[in-house]
């Protein structure tokens, strides 16, 4: 008689039950698509954040997790910068504009944020690239170790660990 042969379980992520290597996929390119949405992108670090803390089964969904979250934190402070010097500019061009000694300090340039403005779309381009090439990869079940951004989330992973309901805490000594 032929023993029968268990089907092979896939692993699953404990966050919305989905496959580790989408769950880890998805974890990069929303915040990704989210991240050129005008308000909702400095918000949009929000979701590796929950799926880091809400993830108890897997460490490779914990660590995507945790890198995208860094890279969009590291996103979110370029974005802020870049785009906080083009407000800057724009209202003291408004304002300044038309006195000679304003045109004389800035020199030939009409608006220098735009230079800024454009700084922010080039770094917004390059990380978005990152998060897609690192989605890729997370699908196909392989790390992008992404240099300085893959240290932080490795110490994420391996010290901030999850905490389970079903656990009871025992101080020392009890």
């Amino acid at each position: 008689m032929e023993e029968m042969q268990k089907p092979v379980q896939k692993s699953r992520s404990s966050v919305f039950n989905l496959a580790t290597n989408l769950m880890a996929a998805l974890v990069f390119i929303v915040p990704a698509a989210f991240g050129w949405i005008p308000v909702v992108g400095y918000f949009a670090w929000i979701l590796p954040m929950y799926v880091f803390m809400a993830e108890k089964k897997s460490n490779f969904v914990r660590f995507c997790a945790s890198e995208s979250l860094c890279i969009c934190i590291v996103r979110l402070v370029f974005s802020v910068v870049f785009d906080g010097i083009y407000n800057v500019a724009l209202r003291t061009v408004a304002l300044y504009g038309s006195n000679p000694d304003f045109v004389a300090w800035w020199g030939d340039i009409s608006n220098p944020g735009h230079t800024a403005h454009t700084l922010s779309i080039v770094f917004a381009v390059i990380f978005t690239v990152l998060c897609a090439v690192a989605a890729f990869m997370a699908y196909r079940k392989k790390l992008l170790r992404v240099p300085i951004v893959c240290n932080i989330a490795d110490y994420m992973t391996k010290e901030l660990k999850p905490v389970s309901r079903h656990t009871k805490h025992h101080p020392a000594g009890e």
